[in-house]
């Protein structure tokens, strides 16, 4: 989570509601990366990190920031049309 350049080894694209930003498609992961190992999947739509709606870039650096401290993380996405929580505890 500290290395930023490490989200970058994925491809990521806003998925819209009409003209509203829903989420955040994840796409290029692959195992071993940081999102990999946080169980997300190619495909999966990202909407929110420990309540964070990952609908605003501004969201989205705030979320980044409390997440550096924070020892649990909650991440909410669509996966095959259905919404899957992802838990993981930070050492």
């Amino acid at each position: 989570i500290a290395n930023p350049a490490e989200l970058m080894k994925a491809r990521i694209f806003p998925v819209r509601d009409g003209e509203r930003v829903v989420g955040m498609k994840l796409m290029g992961i692959r195992p071993g990366t940081l999102l990999g190992t946080l169980g997300m999947q190619n495909g999966d739509v990202l909407t929110g990190i420990n309540g964070f709606e990952m609908n605003d870039p501004q969201k989205m650096l705030e979320a980044y920031s409390k997440l550096m401290k924070a020892d649990h993380l909650t991440a909410t996405v669509v996966r095959a049309g259905r919404p899957v929580n992802i838990e993981f505890h930070i050492k």
